[in-house]
């Protein structure tokens, strides 16, 4: 086998993908079904791209993982890590330039169905909804919303007592959660949002017990019009983007001193400089024992966010913690709803423009959107700022899929976006972190 072979190899992945296209998609009926398959088509592209660049790497970037792209051994002199992350952000770039490519035309992701609990149905919902909300409340019909992991969201159709239809949703916790919140932790917030004009669902009922209903705690809130148009590293189109960045700056603008009785104890105050390179130094041990290969990227992030943390600007803000396109429901070009509270918290806004940002910069300029976003109401933002609260965001996302990484490996989970969070969103994580490193203008000296 010549070594060109491998990369030769990648038009079986083109057939295969040929195949799900026109022989298996268009023949699958229920949500589930497509959903999946959707979702292994872009398993598939990207293992195409990952092997059609494996023979074209230069020998210090030869260990290709699935997490990500990395020297076996890094270089110590600042200068030379920081050229391999620029080489290393470089291929990741050709990578996910080559996984598009072979998606197109792509087609939007249909709604999966998930399994409720045997205690969670028409009967034993209505009977719930009438002792709590209306006594003569009919279910005509429930069935769970895809999307969250570690929550679940379940849409039911009912009949009021004025025989008008209506309809409300029950978000409830899940078995597992990698962040430890939990849904009632959200509905005092709700409430003041609302109140305050943001766009969230109207809460209407929290359930702490977790008899009562299934075997975990839920809210009831108000169905928003609008769906998902985008995901984490998708974004929807110009306009939407736009207006999600007014809505992050209107965000920003909200009196913490309403907001911070809400929050769960931990996250109602700001974490200082001292709090700021304790959370570093956690993420990097954690890093360090989870990760399986290194990373040029991530070593020279921690390192460069360790020199800054003491000089960044002490804005102080509510911040969503989880701000991009998976969590913001549109109609139309507009933001109908900010949905997924639970890693709400006071922090510097920069938290969430710098995890939005990658994002974004897919539809519109950086001026584009900080410019929509000083008119929501944002405050100025430095570029160091940004940089350092982008890594932070990132290297915390990455963290948290180590932690579910367990439930696919041991065969706890067979979901398939799990799967492909694990697989694939950690090494576009890298992907982002580096092009962050390579367009700040502070960095521009050590390439040459």
């Amino acid at each position: 086998m010549s070594e060109s072979e491998p990369s030769n190899s990648a038009c079986y992945y083109d057939a295969l993908l040929k195949i799900i296209d026109n022989d298996i998609l268009p023949d699958l009926t229920t949500p589930r079904a497509k959903y999946s398959g959707n979702f292994l088509r872009k398993e598939i592209a990207r293992w195409a791209a990952l092997n059609a660049h494996r023979p074209a790497l230069p020998e210090s970037l030869a260990s290709l993982h699935s997490e990500s792209v990395a020297t076996e051994t890094l270089p110590k002199d600042k200068k030379a890590l920081y050229r391999a992350v620029l080489e290393e952000g470089r291929l990741m770039d050709a990578i996910e330039d080559a996984t598009m490519e072979r998606l197109k035309p792509r087609a939007p992701s249909p709604e999966t169905s998930a399994a409720l609990p045997d205690s969670i149905n028409a009967a034993t919902t209505q009977a719930y909804l009438r002792a709590h909300l209306d006594p003569k409340l009919v279910v005509n019909d429930l069935r769970v919303l895809s999307g969250g992991r570690s929550k679940q969201t379940i849409l039911l159709s009912l009949t009021g007592g004025d025989g008008k239809p209506l309809e409300r949703v029950i978000r409830r916790d899940m078995a597992t959660s990698p962040t430890g919140a939990t849904v009632p932790d959200e509905f005092e917030l709700l409430k003041v949002l609302h109140s305050k004009g943001y766009p969230v669902p109207l809460p209407y009922h929290c359930e702490r017990d977790s008899n009562k209903l299934g075997p975990t705690p839920f809210n009831i809130v108000g169905k928003i019009s609008g769906a998902l148009d985008g995901h984490l590293f998708d974004p929807p189109g110009k306009a939407a983007v736009l207006d999600s960045a007014r809505a992050l700056g209107k965000l920003h603008t909200l009196p913490v001193t309403d907001i911070q009785p809400t929050l769960r104890p931990q996250f109602r105050d700001a974490p200082d400089a001292a709090k700021r390179r304790e959370l570093i130094l956690e993420l990097r041990a954690t890093w360090d024992k989870e990760r399986r290969v290194p990373s040029a990227t991530v070593e020279f992030a921690f390192d460069w966010m360790l020199e800054n943390v003491d000089s960044l600007k002490p804005l102080v803000a509510v911040v969503h913690g989880d701000y991009s396109y998976h969590n913001i429901l549109f109609d139309g070009d507009k933001v109908s709803a900010v949905l997924d509270w639970e890693l709400v918290r006071l922090g510097h806004p920069a938290e969430d423009v710098g995890f939005i940002r990658p994002a974004a910069l897919k539809r519109v300029t950086w001026a584009e959107f900080m410019a929509a976003y000083r008119a929501g109401g944002g405050p100025d933002i430095d570029s160091r700022d940004q940089l350092y609260y982008s890594l932070l965001e990132k290297l915390r996302l990455m963290i948290m899929l180590f932690k579910v990484r367990p439930y696919v490996e041991k065969g706890y989970s067979d979901d398939i976006e799990f799967v492909d969070a694990i697989l694939m969103a950690i090494p576009r994580i890298v992907q982002q972190m580096a092009y962050e490193l390579r367009v700040y203008p502070g960095l521009g000296a050590l390439a040459t």
